[in-house]
């Protein structure tokens, strides 16, 4: 399925599909990536939402 979705998607989108997309379930998957997809093949360094969790503990 995952084949002919990215098949499809080359017919209309003009870059190619970002290394960050993975399989969900894949060891080496981390979906937090997905959310923030940059048009060039960079990725953020760290989780941003680790961010909230550890000033939420720091305010504590």
């Amino acid at each position: 399925m995952k084949e002919q979705v990215r098949k499809r998607i080359n017919k209309y989108d003009t870059i190619s599909i970002h290394p960050a997309l993975n399989s969900y379930g894949n060891v080496d998957n981390h979906e937090w990536k997905q959310y923030f997809l940059r048009d060039s093949d960079t990725e953020l360094p760290n989780c941003p939402f680790l961010r909230s969790l550890t000033d939420k503990e720091n305010r504590k």
